[in-house]
């Protein structure tokens, strides 16, 4: 059975949306606040999916008050080039003092700002 359609091209016999779903329509991305995702199980191709659910896995960070008294913090990474077991992955520059130095060295040097409360490199 035909149907009568409209100037837009849309069937006068299509079922009418219920309200919350068009509620749902009209408010998309307008909801004020952060949706966070986080990283799923990977699946048997090596692919990464992302979930609501907060994982239960995870260690303390080792980031804390007691790593805030060192000057520096060395990030080391495994290494599997065959020369090292180690290889630093990144330098963060925590004292005030040798920021200061760094801003002089650095001093003109693109992309880089030493004044920043985490310095990392």
């Amino acid at each position: 059975m035909p149907t009568a359609e409209t100037s837009m091209g849309v069937s006068n016999a299509d079922p009418p949306k219920d309200a919350k779903e068009e509620a749902k329509l009209i408010l998309a991305g307008m909801k004020c606040c952060l949706r966070n995702l986080y990283e799923g199980e990977p699946n048997r191709r090596g692919r990464v999916s992302w979930t609501i659910n907060y994982p239960k896995d995870l260690d303390d960070p080792p980031e804390n008050a007691d790593s805030a008294q060192y000057a520096l913090i060395a990030r080391n990474k495994k290494s599997f080039d065959g020369r090292r077991k180690l290889r630093v992955e990144s330098i963060v520059v925590q004292s005030p003092l040798l920021k200061n130095v760094l801003g002089g060295v650095l001093e003109g040097y693109p992309g880089t700002t030493t004044s920043l409360e985490r310095l990392e490199f």
